[in-house]
């Protein structure tokens, strides 16, 4: 099943701003557009979602995030 960006703001709580900055940053890899350009998210890239805003809350900067994540 795919979500929307809207609907992953709505189930991880997030803002639009927040999943945005994650990806941009490379936190969430291999993650899929449809035709329009939109990003299409599956469970996967939820599951490194919701990863990267557990330990962003543990006070870990994104590019240490995104060090540990390439590990």
């Amino acid at each position: 099943m795919t979500h929307s960006i809207k609907d992953v703001c709505k189930t991880l709580n997030m803002t639009v701003h927040t999943v945005r900055h994650y990806l941009d940053n490379g936190l969430v890899p291999n993650l899929s557009r449809d035709e329009h350009g939109n990003r299409i998210f599956d469970h996967t890239s939820l599951n490194w979602l919701k990863a990267a805003a557990f330990i962003c809350a543990g006070g870990m900067s994104i590019v240490e995030i995104r060090h540990y994540f390439d590990l």
